[in-house]
């Protein structure tokens, strides 16, 4: 009678398991679905720095054609290819960058300049990085949300050349009227 009261309690905790494994899949794909079609990109880094998970924005946004090929690069590697500046141009280490921060214990964001070394193209891009930690309050991971604004920048810049050009004609225009 034991033998089969334990049996029965092992064959019901086996299905909840089963359960709970099937609700955890079905979460995970939902919000991967929701993730894939987010603009802005995404990644996770474990405590080492390793990217974890990046969303197919995140990838394009970083250079990379799959996510796959992005995660199966070194971070490190990853960011040899950039020259990474803040705002005002001064050069970022990667102990500063907001997912370092993020990995420390603390929210970290930024506007930063990333300059390819092969191309010197630039790219603008908003990151954000937060901290996820476990029961015992050590950092499990860190989550980047980063925007590229490059376009916007590229447009801020030429508005403001723009603005200078007719300032410096109005001047010259009316220097012999005064």
């Amino acid at each position: 009678v034991d033998n089969a009261r334990l049996y029965d309690e092992a064959h019901k905790e086996i299905a909840e398991r089963e359960r709970a494994q099937e609700e955890l899949r079905d979460s995970r794909d939902q919000l991967e679905i929701i993730l894939r079609g987010v603009t802005d990109g995404i990644t996770a880094q474990d405590p080492s720095g390793r990217l974890v998970y990046a969303n197919e924005a995140a990838a394009r946004i970083i250079g990379y054609s799959t996510v796959e090929g992005l995660l199966e690069t070194p971070l490190q590697e990853v960011m040899r290819r950039f020259e990474v500046a803040d705002e005002s141009g001064r050069p970022l280490p990667l102990d500063d960058l907001p997912g370092s921060r993020a990995l420390q214990g603390e929210e970290a964001g930024a506007l930063l300049r990333f300059r390819e070394v092969e191309t010197g193209e630039e790219q603008w891009v908003v990151v954000s990085a937060t901290p996820v930690f476990d029961e015992r309050g050590r950092v499990r991971f860190a989550v980047n949300i980063f925007r590229d604004i490059t376009e916007r920048r590229r447009a801020e810049g030429a508005l403001r050349q723009s603005g200078e050009r007719y300032r410096t004609f109005i001047e010259q225009s009316t220097e012999g009227i005064w």
